[in-house]
């Protein structure tokens, strides 16, 4: 994750406002058609370190929650072979930052895979700061099992979240 150079973000814990979050999850489906979707944000955190990096990031996604606008198809995403939420409803990510980017490791149905995201920070005249982040990874290290011509074997993510500072 980048602190936009002369964003002047101030150092200490930031909380996320929940209200004003979300990621966006997109996929290619049938080989031709692209699905995009949207995952709550119900918990995150980022810590910024007096030069201005970040030393700890940290986020939980409700995929229970995932909203595709199709509800037969969040009703298939929920199943064992794909997101398996009855036993993994959410999904985590935690890492650290460094010029440009945050690399962590993303949790999803209980299997840990290493990911970096390409962000951007920008902070408004109320003190709030304003996250962009976007990724891409490959669902199979995951376990989720659908033939790639339904869905495709790339999941993009874009995240927009604002932050709160709390300490």
């Amino acid at each position: 994750m980048t602190i936009t150079q002369g964003a002047g973000i101030a150092a200490g814990r930031w909380t996320i406002d929940t209200a004003r979050s979300a990621a966006r999850v997109t996929v290619s489906n049938f080989g031709f058609k692209r699905v995009t979707g949207t995952v709550p944000i119900t918990d995150a955190s980022v810590v910024v370190d007096t030069d201005g990096l970040l030393g700890a990031v940290r986020a939980e996604l409700n995929l229970a929650a995932i909203d595709t606008g199709n509800q037969r198809r969040e009703r298939d995403l929920a199943k064992p072979h794909l997101l398996n939420t009855a036993r993994y409803p959410t999904m985590s990510f935690e890492g650290t930052g460094t010029v440009q980017r945050v690399t962590g490791t993303l949790t999803v149905r209980g299997v840990a895979v290493p990911l970096d995201l390409a962000v951007t920070v920008s902070q408004s005249p109320d003190g709030t700061v304003t996250v962009h982040a976007t990724t891409g990874f490959d669902r199979s290290p995951l376990g989720m099992k659908a033939p790639r011509l339904m869905i495709g074997g790339w999941i993009e993510v874009a995240i927009s979240a604002v932050f709160d500072r709390v300490g």
